[in-house]
């Protein structure tokens, strides 16, 4: 088992939280080899949000504080349907800092025309680099996925680590 270590009275944690979401659903560009960022969520999903920004204008999360967060995603697509199954992902990326999380595959089975993508509690460690500013949901770098309509689309996240004060 692990062992708890006292980090000393300059150490606190902090309870951080924020998300933003898609206001209504929104035909978006056909996905491909390049990445898509869901630049459709203009909306925050919690009224006073804590230790995260909620950056509507540039539907992103900013977290201030270097740390690791769990972030959720949820993401509702529909598309046309193919005969074949077909895969893309989906990450979260900084683009000012260049910070990635891995890149999640999305499996679609064929003649399947909607998508809902659900990820919970996937780890970001924010370092000094990234700390403030945006951070997106990008999906694509698959292949082809035509007549896509964004239904829905969640992006939240917590604080799960301690802060130096």
């Amino acid at each position: 088992g692990g062992q708890w270590i006292y980090l000393g009275s300059d150490y606190s944690v902090i309870a951080a939280y924020g998300g933003i979401r898609t206001p209504a659903p929104v035909a978006i560009p056909d996905l491909g080899a390049a990445w898509y960022t869901i630049i459709e969520m203009t909306e925050g999903a919690i009224t006073e949000p804590r230790g995260i920004v909620q950056n509507t204008a540039n539907s992103s999360l900013q977290f201030p504080y270097k740390g690791i967060y769990a972030a959720s995603l949820n993401i509702v697509l529909t598309h046309v349907e193919e005969n074949a199954t077909t895969t893309f992902y989906v990450r979260v990326f900084s683009p000012s800092g260049g910070y990635s999380s891995a890149s999640l595959p999305v499996v679609i089975p064929r003649n399947a025309s909607a998508t809902d993508i659900d990820v919970a509690s996937l780890l970001l460690e924010i370092d000094d680099v990234n700390a403030g500013l945006d951070v997106v949901i990008q999906i694509g770098n698959g292949e082809i996925i035509t007549g896509v309509t964004l239904v829905d689309a969640y992006f939240s996240a917590h604080s799960i680590s301690e802060k130096q004060i």
